[in-house]
């Protein structure tokens, strides 16, 4: 594993898990008991699949930090080892490798320093303005310290090895979508975007035209997967907004409905969904009859749980090729999905 230092391989046991899964996938394997409330027996498997991702997510926490902890340590020894050799004290070998090798602070350095501090605009009280300065030479030095600290590692790093035999955490295996779930484009594309959203959701709204442009650059490699997680604190129109939506994707309607749901997501009250189903195409009798009975309350939750288990905190979050990233991150997250499909492709025998 590369961590950011040129040349210097880090070797890391990883276990390899599947790119792809393909939701509810048969499992013959009997799972084992591990738990009974009365008669109810409660399963291995189902313990993994409520907890998973959250077990996953504070054990990658957990390896992060012995991580960090085993960089500082070989950081620590490396210097250790370059003072021993230069027959100094660890700190007379700091003073002199680091702290005499950094670049010498101008006054010009720490005016322009202590405009960024104070965003443009310095203070006319001369105490204020003296302590701004003296924050900002700390801040230049500190930067400075760091950098060449960085330097020297990087050089004395080059000259040794550093193996790293921790292994990372197994990513739980997980179906993040189902039949039920409206889906946009191949069957089996090369690369699926799951993408968890609220109609009433303001960034929701303002991420369709970016999914919009990736199909259409992709249409043969790409499939959109929606599933619902209605922040109702927040947006109290949205949970019924995506019963609805579910009712029209019953009658193969839910692209033009999702469509006008974004496009007026200020107005999602039960009159306007009608509304917007009957200029969708939608059979009202059929439509209503859904609404009313609330025959999705069901699925809809279980969207929005499996988005808690998945981690989902707020929208829109999406999942590509099971990869969690954000809307900002969402273009290079998918077109690296994309380049690592067109490698494997081009590694097979035949």
């Amino acid at each position: 594993m590369n961590i950011g230092l040129p040349h210097l391989t880090i070797l890391v046991y990883l276990a390899l898990y599947p790119a792809v899964r393909h939701a509810y996938a048969a499992d013959t394997t009997p799972s084992p008991v591990i738990a009974r409330v009365g008669d109810h027996a409660i399963t291995e498997q189902q313990l993994n699949a409520a907890t998973g991702m959250a077990i996953f997510a504070a054990q990658k926490q957990a390896y992060e930090a012995k991580t960090a902890w085993f960089m500082r340590k070989a950081r620590a020894l490396l210097f250790e080892k370059a003072a021993q050799d230069a027959k100094l004290s660890p700190a007379a070998w700091r003073a002199r490798e680091i702290d005499g090798k950094i670049k010498l602070i101008t006054d010009t350095d720490i005016e322009n320093r202590a405009l960024r501090l104070a965003r443009g605009k310095l203070p006319e009280a001369q105490q204020q303005l003296a302590d701004l300065k003296e924050a900002a030479r700390n801040s230049l030095l500190e930067e400075l310290l760091q950098a060449r600290s960085d330097a020297i590692y990087r050089e004395l790093a080059l000259k040794t090895t550093l193996e790293f035999r921790l292994p990372y955490p197994e990513e739980p295996e997980l179906s993040l979508y189902g039949a039920m779930n409206p889906a946009k484009g191949p069957k089996n594309a090369a690369v699926t975007i799951i993408e968890f959203t609220d109609f009433q959701c303001p960034w929701c709204g303002k991420a369709q035209p970016a999914i919009r442009e990736l199909l259409e650059k992709n249409p043969d490699r790409l499939k959109l997967v929606v599933r619902h997680f209605p922040l109702t604190k927040i947006h109290p129109d949205a949970w019924q907004a995506a019963e609805a939506a579910v009712c029209m994707h019953e009658q193969r309607l839910f692209w033009p409905y999702h469509d006008k749901l974004f496009s007026n997501s200020g107005r999602l009250g039960s009159g306007d969904l009608a509304t917007y189903a009957g200029e969708s195409g939608a059979d009202l009798a059929l439509f209503n009859n859904c609404v009313k009975t609330r025959k999705y309350r069901d699925l809809v939750y279980e969207d929005q749980q499996d988005g808690i288990m998945f981690g989902v905190t707020g929208t829109p979050v999406f999942f590509v090729n099971n990869k969690k990233t954000s809307l900002t991150q969402l273009a290079e997250t998918v077109q690296a999905a994309l380049d690592d499909t067109q490698k494997s492709r081009k590694t097979l025998p035949f």
